[in-house]
């Protein structure tokens, strides 16, 4: 497969739709729409995606991207990334909702997400670092999240 073709099934709005699923579940099912515009570039940039699913539950905002230089390194620039990934939210979060679940100020899932009943272990992977990601976020104010990771805009 080359280059062009895994960059266009990784930015399709079905594709991010499910991640969103997983996203919200990790959440608590409850998660502010607007995080969505942060998940789509840490989840499908692979910098990131891969030290976000080495993570577990415990992890916060400051443990997962800010405690080091490499770390901070992973997540630098992400309010350009997150200009380029924004084209995606609004139809992923269309695609979402006619899945059965529910969007408005906040995402409420139709069904349980569950990255560990995933066979494939790239898939796993976008989906547990989904997941993570949103443990990670309910621990801190929407705010919060935009503030620390340096993405002042939409």
């Amino acid at each position: 497969m080359k280059i062009d073709e895994r960059h266009t099934l990784a930015s399709n709005p079905f594709w991010l739709s499910e991640l969103i699923g997983f996203f919200n579940q990790g959440y608590g099912d409850k998660a502010p729409f607007e995080l969505v515009y942060l998940t789509a570039p840490l989840i499908l940039r692979q910098e990131s995606r891969k030290k976000i699913s080495s993570l577990n539950s415990t992890s916060t905002i400051y443990s997962a991207f800010l405690e080091s230089k490499e770390k901070r390194t992973k997540i630098a620039g992400l309010q350009k990334h997150v200009e380029s990934y924004k084209h995606l939210v609004i139809p992923s979060l269309i695609v979402y909702s006619n899945k059965g679940n529910k969007f408005g100020l906040r995402l409420q899932n139709g069904k349980k997400y569950q990255y560990n009943k995933i066979d494939n272990k790239q898939v796993r992977e976008y989906c547990k670092a989904a997941y993570i990601l949103g443990k990670i976020f309910a621990k801190e104010s929407t705010k919060e999240c935009f503030y620390k990771l340096g993405v002042f805009s939409l």
